[in-house]
């Protein structure tokens, strides 16, 4: 399914599990996610309705792979982004539980020309982004440090634009965010979030290539690289936020215990056996005890007869 939305320029694509957002930095559409089993978490529309909202910065850096940290790189804000929780009509989600997310705006912040190649980059170098709540203070700057969630990391070559259509790069952000509970205060039909905590996040691009891809020239691949980056404005951008996977309840049944009671012709059930009485069940082990009593004998004779005791 396509959607071309008014705005010229954009474009809207079905991606199966989500919904997903191709933009530049000129224009700004909003974007819903989905959590899995094909149900909407909310619908497409220009940003105007007023909801509650999360801001984050979006950090990225060049840094070279090390097995210690012997060196810092720092972090550099790429973008800003800003997701609005709107207030959804459970009749229109089918799902109670579910929210409206919408991405109000991704806006960048400084040119990517000011990131600059490591001292000791080679060709294991790599982009690395994170996302964190604003006004927080950006990852570690540990160029090891792969500890959290939110930093994803790809090689160079990913940046590599050359052999990709129109010699632009096409990236892909996945946000995976956690609902906050609900509050206990609800109108009728309507969900009230408040906010969302972020797990996560992962940043590729249509480039195919692993840690393992050895370029024939890391001189020539680094200069494509810094073109690349130069024109990061013109990267076309698919941005998509997800909810975590929801999960079927669990069915309980009680565990049987015996079988099911026959039925009689009459539609009763059929009453169980009588009990039977202890003897009943048990003389085929007291049988065999008294047949050995009756013909075992009695107790042998003494040998040799004495005579009576003297007087």
């Amino acid at each position: 399914m396509i959607a071309t939305p008014h705005k010229k320029g954009s474009s809207l694509s079905w991606a199966g599990r989500a919904l997903s957002l191709d933009l530049t930095t000129d224009h700004f559409l909003s974007l819903v996610g989905r959590s899995p089993n094909h149900q909407l978490i909310g619908l497409l529309e220009l940003v105007s309705a007023s909801g509650q909202s999360a801001r984050f910065t979006v950090f990225h850096r060049l840094a070279p792979l090390q097995s210690a940290p012997i060196a810092k790189v720092p972090w550099t804000i790429r973008a800003n982004l800003e997701l609005t929780f709107l207030t959804t009509p459970a009749t229109v989600l089918e799902v109670p539980d579910d929210r409206q997310i919408t991405v109000s705006s991704f806006i960048p912040q400084t040119t990517s020309s000011s990131l600059n190649f490591p001292t000791h980059t080679n060709a294991t170098c790599l982009y690395q982004l994170s996302v964190v709540p604003s006004g927080s203070q950006p990852p570690p700057e540990e160029i090891d440090f792969s500890s959290s969630n939110k930093i994803s990391s790809s090689p160079l070559c990913a940046l590599d634009a050359s052999g990709l259509p129109n010699q632009k790069v096409q990236e892909y952000f996945n946000i995976w965010l956690r609902p906050k509970p609900v509050t206990a205060k609800r109108e009728p039909n309507i969900l009230v979030t408040e906010g969302y905590d972020l797990m996560g996040i992962n940043w590729a691009t249509s480039k195919a290539c692993t840690l393992s891809t050895v370029p024939s020239d890391p001189q020539q691949l680094h200069r494509r690289v810094s073109q690349s980056l130069a024109n990061q404005a013109q990267w076309k951008t698919r941005l998509a936020v997800r909810l975590p996977e929801r999960l079927p309840q669990p069915v309980l049944r009680p565990y049987p215990i015996g079988p099911a009671p026959e039925i009689l012709p009459d539609g009763s059930v059929k009453p169980p056996p009588k009990e039977q009485g202890w003897f009943a069940k048990y003389w085929m082990y007291l049988l065999p005890i008294v047949v050995l009593l009756i013909l075992g004998g009695g107790a042998p004779e003494e040998e040799g007869g004495q005579g009576a005791p003297a007087k």
